[in-house]
């Protein structure tokens, strides 16, 4: 996160200015193809993507 830069826009456009274009499917498609990943991740990082997916389907209700 340090290496960031420092302003307000969303996270994929400070990803790509750090870095060129960001391919925002692939972290998906990683964890896809290779499920043992998830079980490698964070109870909090695994309550967070669980909090966002129902935000997210509250907004289709």
């Amino acid at each position: 996160m340090g290496d960031l830069p420092k302003h307000p826009d969303r996270l994929i456009l400070r990803l790509e200015a750090l870095d060129g274009k960001f391919d925002h499917w692939r972290p998906a498609e990683i964890l896809r193809r290779n499920p043992a990943k998830v079980e490698k991740l964070a109870q909090t990082t695994l309550s967070n993507f669980e909090n966002l997916a129902r935000r997210i389907n509250e907004t289709h209700a």
